[in-house]
């Protein structure tokens, strides 16, 4: 039962120090363990789609098969949505990606039209 007593001491210790406020909040913004919040400049329609960065910095877009995608959107969503774009190299894990070509275990990958990954240069 301790850790449930150490619980209840740090939720009487905020509601103190709040007053009447929100103690907590739950912003997207920022970095996150192995990947960056970002601002769509497109619409998003689907996710785990291989993403640019944008015109604008700190937005991204879907990438094309001729530019070099950032990382992969975890989220789906509307131009100007703040999504979750996991970036290869940091991530703890591995992506699942939309593909363009049947793949088969082993293959390279590569960068498709429409966000997607393709066995094929």
């Amino acid at each position: 039962m301790k850790i449930n007593e150490n619980i209840a001491s740090a939720l009487r210790f905020f509601k103190r120090l709040a007053i009447g406020k929100c103690a907590f909040c739950n912003i997207a913004e920022g970095t996150h363990a192995g990947s960056v919040t970002m601002k769509a400049s497109e619409p998003i329609d689907s996710q785990n789609l291989l993403v640019s960065a944008g015109e604008i910095e700190g937005e991204f877009s879907v990438a094309s098969a001729s530019k070099k995608p950032i990382g992969v959107c975890l989220d789906e969503g509307a131009a100007g949505d703040i999504m979750s774009v996991a970036l290869p190299g940091c991530a703890e894990s591995t992506f699942i990606c939309k593909t363009a070509a049947s793949v088969s275990a082993g293959d390279s990958l590569y960068t498709s039209a429409g966000g997607k990954v393709s066995p094929v240069p």
